[in-house]
């Protein structure tokens, strides 16, 4: 009576990321297909086996990783994924806000994180039609309210 037992891994985290990885690419039925298979989005030949998804990436590194493609719009392949924190994932989705500036593209979160300047204000700035140059350099207007 092995069954499904051949790795022993059916009820463990990494066994259900890859399930619901598999299952939002392939099934119609799965709630996430229309953002994953419904656009195309597969889960290469090689990791419909949960062995070899295993081999290649490995446990997660730390409670919560999840699997993540570098590509959003990219294949679930080991070339294109690793393991994510869950601010990772949030900043890597397709509606994500990106800007380039001195020829480097990235999310309005990682910009925020790199410059030291609110994401709320690279919003701000992006709605009111500003460059993404323009969004990422230019300081703060001085007013009243404005901390020195």
């Amino acid at each position: 009576m092995k069954g499904n037992w051949k790795h022993g891994l059916c009820y463990t985290p990494i066994y259900r990321r890859w399930a619901s990885m598999v299952g939002r690419c392939r099934w119609s039925s799965h709630t996430s297909w229309k953002w994953y298979g419904a656009l195309g989005v597969r889960v290469c030949e090689r990791w419909l086996s949960f062995e070899n998804f295993l081999a290649d990436m490995g446990d997660p590194p730390f409670e919560g990783a999840t699997i993540e493609r570098r590509d959003s719009n990219g294949n679930y392949e080991p070339a294109n994924c690793f393991w994510a924190t869950q601010v990772q994932q949030q900043r890597n989705r397709r509606n994500g806000m990106f800007l380039t500036f001195d020829g480097v593209t990235q999310s309005a979160g990682d910009w925020a994180d790199q410059i030291g300047m609110p994401i709320e204000r690279i919003h701000n700035r992006k709605e009111r039609g500003w460059s993404d140059e323009r969004t990422l350099s230019e300081p703060p207007r001085k007013t009243k309210h404005t901390k020195l």
